[in-house]
């Protein structure tokens, strides 16, 4: 039988743990190559641990690289395409002020996320009851000009109770230009709060340029870590980027619950860039 491995790619240490029946496990810790894609940082792990890639029978994977790459603002600026009259919404937010004596807070979205010259406005509105009651727009022609690879974040009014008009300006922009990666909010976060709802859809587009380049091409398809701490093929979790979004401390939690049993336990995990608090209640 082969090797059951694991792997967490951090943005300083990446660590590998293999187990097989009757084998001694492996654990491993080296320096992460921030350069190296996917295959290239897997195979360089398996070769230090001299576990050739045939004798491993399942490979997971836990990565920081999203929450690092939101953190520290090496995502990609998104494009914004939103219902006409909500592009401020990125700006807007809640209206809530963390300071209340601040006469001019900043913005609640980093500007790097949502440059405010990449905010389009669609004509058409789906009312509050998820009925059309005003057509669909033709795309505006700043956002066929885009550079090549932009990421588009689509989050028109009221789409999570019927995305008809989000499906239709992605078909549209898909046709026009198919090089721009696309993001719909009904699809990333089907709630019913706008700011909430269009900052999700900004980040998930900010990850996938960078998610496909450095994440793409290992085969056969590991399995990876979601922030819910599920696993989910390596293409699934690529087509919805945002939820690898704190899959590595999703891991450390999933840990902690593990060792703690039945008892209470808070898990402290302390990376290169960032540290997470998570809280275990009753073994969960």
């Amino acid at each position: 039988m082969g090797f059951d491995v694991a792997i967490d790619l951090g943005g300083d240490f990446s660590d590998l743990a293999a187990f097989a029946p009757g084998e001694a496990p492996i654990l491993l810790k080296r320096p992460a190559d921030p350069g190296a894609t996917l295959p290239q940082a897997v195979a360089a792990l398996l070769a230090a641990a001299g576990l050739p890639r045939h004798r491993v029978a399942r490979l997971r994977l836990a990565t920081t690289l999203a929450t690092n790459a939101l953190l520290a603002g090496t995502a990609s600026p998104v494009a914004l395409l939103a219902t006409e009259g909500f592009c401020d919404i990125p700006d807007l937010g809640r209206q809530s002020k963390a300071d209340p004596d601040e006469a001019n807070p900043p913005p609640p979205t980093p500007l790097w996320l949502s440059p405010p010259a990449w905010r389009f406005g669609l004509a058409g509105r789906i009312d509050a009851r998820g009925a059309a009651v005003a057509p669909v727009g033709p795309l505006p022609a700043g956002l066929l000009a885009l550079p090549p690879g932009t990421p588009v974040a689509i989050c028109l009014l009221f789409a999570p109770l019927n995305p008809a008009h989000e499906l239709a300006a992605a078909r549209a922009i898909a046709a026009a230009r198919p090089d721009l990666p696309l993001s719909l909010s009904h699809q990333v976060d089907p709630a019913l709060r706008e700011f909430e709802r269009t900052l999700a859809t900004l980040a998930d587009a900010a990850l996938k340029p960078l998610l496909a380049a450095r994440l793409a091409g290992l085969a056969p398809e590991p399995w990876m870590l979601r922030a819910e701490g599920g696993l989910a093929p390596l293409s699934e979790a690529l087509a919805r980027p945002l939820g690898l979004a704190l899959s590595g401390p999703a891991a450390g939690a999933r840990a902690v619950a593990h060792w703690a049993g039945t008892a209470d336990a808070i898990g402290l995990d302390i990376g290169g860039t960032t540290a997470e608090v998570s809280l275990v209640r009753a073994g969960r």
